[in-house]
């Protein structure tokens, strides 16, 4: 799902489709500046990720926000923080690893 939320094309669609019950790719091609191919491969991973959905309406496919898409993003944005505050700090001599460089004296 994060993957799907990497590219600003993809929260465009979002927001487009937030803005208004459902759209067919046309009506996003002429909200967004993409052509109509590359709005339907972004839908297209919107859609595997679960956050969009697709119904048929003729010679048209109607996308909408997926219902619970925006529930299951915030539980998994939790277990990935509390999966971060789970790991163990890291051991103090590895800071002193991280330490800059000391001065070399050079001996003649």
């Amino acid at each position: 799902m994060f993957k799907a939320l990497g590219h600003p094309a993809r929260l465009e669609i979002l927001q487009a489709l937030a803005a208004c019950d459902t759209a067919c790719c046309g009506d996003l091609v002429k909200r967004l500046p993409l052509a109509q191919s590359t709005v339907s491969q972004h839908l297209a991973v919107l859609r595997a990720a679960g956050l969009v959905g697709m119904r048929g309406d003729g010679r048209c496919c109607r996308y909408h926000l997926e219902p619970g898409a925006l529930t299951r993003l915030t539980g998994d944005v939790e277990r990935l923080f509390a999966s971060f505050l789970r790991q163990p700090a890291p051991a103090p001599h590895l800071n002193d690893r991280m330490a800059p460089a000391r001065p070399r004296k050079d001996t003649e």
